[in-house]
């Protein structure tokens, strides 16, 4: 209740933004319109946040148009998302999009301008790098090698799990998944677990091989050593790889590129990316607006 006016005068935009912000920090609609004792509706609630984000929508329109962006999926609580990312000084949102739709990745580039978008970065998604090949055919089209990396570490993830059931040690999972020289004393539960399940041995070589060599500082990874790679890799686990591999094959002159213009890609990228989505999955989000609010619009 606001004591100083009466209810028919103007009052400020205390109660949208409170609103929104409640929205932002997991609420649900029923949630906010119970803790405003309902005074007002969850379907006013609703209309209230969706007009505070269309509000805000508005004003972006004043952007500049990129000239290097980035395509990234990424997943919320329960469904997927895609991130277009303005690339030309830093990194920063330029929007958010619910789900990983053609059309609507293909509105989003030509609401930029596709004669504007001179490189475009991706991760690996079929429906993302189809959509560039389609409608920004003359732009440089740019995979970071470790968009890649993720897939191949779902794989051994899946792969571990499968083969660590009923492994005595603790938190096995992560421990075979975690860069060795970050377990510290730890360690030696690496080593009871390489004993008591051998099997796990080269694949976790395989894997942290891989690791080492697309983070390698002193000299920048080359194609051909994924290659090299992938023909030393342990039969077993070379196996479950299949798809990712393939994966490598179609894209292979994508990620190359990501070798030729390396100073066309941010440091930050992957890692940025990932935290954010890190942030987004934690919490629920039930519509496009609320994807929206929390990506673009939670912080200045």
């Amino acid at each position: 209740e606001i004591h100083f006016a009466s209810k028919y005068d103007n009052v400020t935009y205390r109660l949208e933004n409170e609103i929104a912000r409640l929205v932002m920090s997991g609420l649900s609609y029923g949630d906010i319109s119970d803790q405003l004792q309902s005074s007002i509706t969850r379907q006013a609630v609703g209309q209230i946040f969706n007009r505070w984000v269309r509000k805000k929508d508005e004003l972006r329109k004043m952007q500049s148009p990129p000239s290097c962006i980035a395509i990234i999926s990424g997943l919320t609580d329960k469904d997927r998302y895609t991130l277009i990312l303005n690339l030309d000084d830093g990194i920063r949102v330029y929007d958010a999009l619910y789900g990983v739709q053609s059309f609507d990745i293909a509105f989003a580039i030509r609401r930029i301008g596709s004669e504007n978008i001179k490189t475009v970065l991706t991760d690996c998604d079929p429906t993302i790098v189809e959509t560039v090949k389609d409608y920004l055919p003359s732009a440089n089209h740019i995979i970071p090698v470790h968009y890649w990396f993720k897939l191949l570490s779902d794989d051994f993830a899946a792969f571990a799990h499968d083969r660590l059931k009923w492994c005595t040690v603790r938190d096995n999972d992560e421990l075979v998944l975690k860069p060795v020289s970050d377990l510290g004393f730890r360690g030696g539960n690496l080593d009871r677990l390489f004993q008591e399940r051998p099997a796990i041995v080269a694949p976790h070589k395989n894997y942290n091989d891989l690791r080492a060599l697309i983070n390698r500082r002193d000299e920048m990874w080359v194609f051909e050593e994924l290659r090299e790679w992938i023909a030393d890799l342990d039969p077993d686990f070379k196996a479950c790889l299949s798809t990712t591999i393939e994966r490598l094959d179609l894209l292979s002159k994508e990620i190359d590129a990501h070798v030729h213009y390396r100073e066309l890609v941010p440091e930050q990228l992957f890692t940025q990316t990932e935290e954010l989505e890190h942030h987004v999955s934690n919490m629920r989000t039930f519509s496009a607006e609320v994807l929206r609010a929390r990506v673009l619009y939670s912080a200045d």
